[in-house]
């Protein structure tokens, strides 16, 4: 029998106003950067991944931009910002943390929707404690408690209701507003 506990969760996103996606501002056929595994170097991608199984993943709500080649990295402070939100793919089981795109080398590619002033979303990928009405920065791809100065520091936290606050599947999240 299938349980359900064995399958690894992932980090989620419910957006409560993407304008990038109403406005055609989404990117979905570019590549993540990548390079190859060497004798000295195990293989890396340009955003955050986590591992399970054996296999790679990209989880919704990492906070990218574009390199000088145009391929998808963590966001590095300068240019256009974007966030990771792919709608996750329902088979067998309805489970909203379930989802995350699989890592496949120089073939990986995900979608970003990018961010505009006003911008507001909910997600559990952040590192940290919060506290209400302070604006928050990027470090590794994840809205970080431990950037508060700097360039990407543009993501005020609200302390809401659970309305404001609940995932798709029922669990807290974290609201943020982007602040360009």
């Amino acid at each position: 029998m299938f349980h359900l506990k064995f399958v690894k969760t992932f980090k989620q996103v419910e957006p409560q106003l993407l304008r990038g996606l109403t406005a055609g501002l989404v990117i979905s056929q570019r590549p993540v950067k990548y390079t190859a595994a060497t004798e000295q170097a195990a293989e890396s991608y340009g955003v955050a991944t986590v591992a399970f199984n054996d296999y790679k993943y990209i989880e919704n709500g990492i906070i990218c931009g574009l390199d000088s080649k145009g391929q998808i990295v963590n966001y590095a402070g300068s240019g256009k910002m974007f966030i990771h939100f792919d709608e996750e793919l329902n088979a067998d089981y309805d489970a909203k943390n379930m989802f995350a795109v699989e890592c496949k080398g120089a073939e990986t590619y995900i979608r970003l929707v990018e961010l505009q002033v006003g911008d507001e979303f909910v997600t559990d990928n952040v590192n940290g404690t919060f506290v209400d009405g302070t604006v928050y920065g990027v470090a590794n791809g994840v809205i970080s408690s431990s950037v508060t100065t700097g360039a990407s520091a543009k993501f005020l936290y609200e302390e809401g209701g659970a309305f404001e606050n609940t995932l798709p599947n029922g669990e807290k999240g974290y609201h943020f507003v982007y602040l360009g």
